[in-house]
């Protein structure tokens, strides 16, 4: 089964970065802050009444000034981190690593577990020193080559924090993993293809991308040269592929997009009656793409199949994607929100980071 594909040029676009002297603090900050030409846009292509960046809006032409990291290991190296680390050296962003304090009681969360001891204290400005002094201790071979990073050690509902922090500092991308480290120490139990509780909570809310890594990415990968969208026609699709096309745009990568046809499990499927069937799929695929500026390039795949995530990591292996763009399960007519089963088994076997995008009419507002 041969998936038609179209192919058209694409440019680059150059990225001027601009150092910042060191902070009184101690903390210097390597930014890309006012580098893009503010001509520079999707005017012609994204919606009116769309913002820049946040809810309501799309991310558009900010690439990476700003990155979050979210981590709950102390003394052992975070993928998350690690790989948080070289996408901000290669795009000379701000980084920010953030640990919050895993918090033993649910009515008071500045009771915390000792990250050596194990035992049940109050997290007072002394203890958290000490947490910031292990997270410093545990990334400076990574930190040499990017310093300065800002890291922050916070209490609270770790979703919470995350969210807050996003908005505090206009983080351009969140990066997460798709479950907590300690998980198991804390009596959770993990069920297979799903994400946990703080991945699914700041995608309800979040004013950025969240980025799903589980392992460390390549330096291949942060140049971002080919990024893989996965296509369902959703709303939150269209802002998945929006976002795509700013990365591509600042990068000079290649999209290519993907969408699965389901093939009934019935024997009397034809060949013919499925070569019709993807026929359509990629006449509405081709349609999708239309708004796509000619500056981008990009190639379209449709092909059979019965389970997407499959599929999906099977497409990023085909195409040795830097990055999986999707996005997140939304319905209008759906009291229950989730991520969606599709990105959670999805980020949970791929071999690059998974970029969840949420329509923004479908986020929920955090105040």
């Amino acid at each position: 089964m041969h998936p038609r594909r179209a192919v058209l040029p694409g440019a680059r676009t150059r990225l001027v970065c601009s150092l910042l002297a060191p902070c009184a603090a101690g903390a210097a900050v390597i930014s890309v802050r006012d580098c893009f030409n503010e001509q520079d846009h999707l005017a012609d292509w994204v919606p009116e009444g769309t913002g820049t960046v946040g809810v309501g809006g799309v991310w558009a032409m900010r690439l990476f000034r700003t990155i979050l990291a979210a981590t709950d290991l102390v003394e052992i190296p975070d993928p998350v981190v690690v790989s948080a680390l070289k996408t901000a050296i290669h795009h000379k962003a701000l980084l920010i690593i953030l640990h919050v304090l895993e918090s033993t009681s649910d009515s008071d969360r500045s009771r915390v577990r000792d990250f050596r001891s194990g035992e049940d204290i109050v997290a007072g400005a002394e203890y958290v020193q000490e947490v910031l002094q292990a997270l410093r201790n545990t990334y400076y071979r990574f930190l040499r080559r990017h310093d300065p990073v800002d890291i922050l050690v916070k209490t609270g509902f770790p979703w919470m924090q995350i969210i807050a922090q996003a908005f505090r500092e206009k983080a351009d991308a969140i990066f997460l993993g798709p479950h907590a480290g300690r998980a198991a120490q804390r009596g959770v139990v993990r069920v297979k293809g799903r994400v946990g509780s703080t991945v699914e909570g700041v995608t309800k809310y979040e004013p950025c991308p969240t980025w799903i890594v589980n392992r460390i990415i390549s330096a291949r990968m942060v140049r971002l040269a080919r990024i893989l969208v996965c296509v369902d026609f959703s709303d939150s699709c269209r802002a998945a592929l929006r976002y795509a096309v700013d990365l591509a745009r600042s990068t000079g990568g290649r999209l290519i997009l993907f969408h699965m046809h389901g093939v009934p499990p019935s024997p009397l499927y034809s060949r013919e009656q499925y070569d019709t069937d993807v026929g359509r799929c990629c006449d509405r695929l081709q349609h999708f793409c239309a708004g796509i500026p000619a500056t981008v390039a990009f190639e379209y795949h449709v092909w059979g199949g019965s389970h997407p995530h499959l599929e999906i990591v099977r497409g990023a292996l085909k195409f040795a994607a830097d990055l999986i763009v999707m996005g997140s399960h939304t319905k209008s007519q759906d009291p229950k929100w989730y991520v969606g089963s599709a990105v959670e088994r999805v980020s949970h076997r791929s071999q690059c980071p998974v970029a969840v995008v949420t329509d923004p009419s479908a986020l929920l507002v955090f105040s």
